[in-house]
């Protein structure tokens, strides 16, 4: 009999432990109420074009709607390759340390 009284005495004090901790969570918890609802902008500007609508009026109904944020991912070398964007570029420095040394390293006029 006494394994079992052990048995009985580790599980009533495991289960107020996990009481304690559930308690714990729920205060913690309490207060937030709020949820956030979110939308990938980019999978809503491919609807806004297949439709013919401006991304604005699209943005609009999707707040009336209840959403409150907008999802941007990051723009990548290769969506960028594959949308055929060109982005250009000067690297610093290239003609001179300031706009006026670069202007009159390229032939035009110092102020």
């Amino acid at each position: 009999m006494k394994p079992d009284r052990l048995l009985l005495a580790v599980l009533v004090l495991s289960l107020l432990v996990a009481a304690f901790t559930l308690y714990q969570r729920f205060e913690v918890e309490r207060p937030y109420h709020r949820v956030e609802l979110v939308a990938d902008y980019e999978k809503f500007k491919e609807l806004a074009d297949s439709m013919g609508m401006p991304m604005r009026d699209v943005l609009d109904e999707l707040k009336a709607s209840g959403v409150t944020s907008v999802a941007i991912k990051e723009e990548t070398l290769e969506k960028l390759r594959s949308r055929r964007t060109y982005i250009g570029y000067e690297p610093v420095g290239a003609y001179g340390t300031g706009p006026v040394e670069a202007s009159a390293e390229r032939g035009g006029k110092q102020d």
